[in-house]
């Protein structure tokens, strides 16, 4: 399970960063304090539970899905937030855009694509995160400490 969520230290860089932790669907929870890494359960979160003890929200891939801008704006060109498989293990996330419309001789109409920003991982919960990481430095998060941009 730990390889499917965010780390105790992901998780207040993101909070560094401006992201809202407070939402998560799990936690990492101490049952036996063993310091300084007392996080030693996971659980999915409960209120009522949480408040019995120390726990740190966590986030999951959906999670983060969520919370990415499905689109962003930059030089006056709209970036469509797109996730591909890149053959057997390897993914990639990006902001794609049309930068350019022509139309060819034959009247067929040509568009010139450009990423905004175009990250790859062999780990998709790893590409998610830095994607999320990158929207917040850049401000394309609402609610965040860098406001979405305009």
């Amino acid at each position: 399970m730990k390889t499917q969520v965010l780390s105790v230290e992901q998780m207040r860089h993101l909070q560094e960063l401006g992201v809202d932790t407070s939402s998560p669907k799990m936690a990492w929870y101490a049952i036996y304090e063993t310091l300084p890494e007392w996080y030693n359960e996971l659980n999915i979160r409960d209120d009522v539970f949480d408040k019995n003890y120390p726990s740190v929200p966590i986030f999951t891939l959906q999670d983060m899905m969520e919370i990415i801008p499905s689109s962003i704006e930059s030089d006056n060109t709209l970036y469509h937030f797109e996730l591909l498989k890149l053959g057997s293990s390897t993914y990639s996330m990006g902001y794609k855009g049309i930068v350019d419309e022509t139309v060819d001789e034959n009247g067929d109409e040509i568009n010139r694509i450009k990423y905004h920003i175009l990250l790859w991982n062999k780990n998709l919960l790893t590409c998610a995160y830095e994607m999320l990481c990158w929207v917040a430095e850049n401000g394309y998060l609402k609610g965040s400490n860098n406001e979405e941009r305009d």
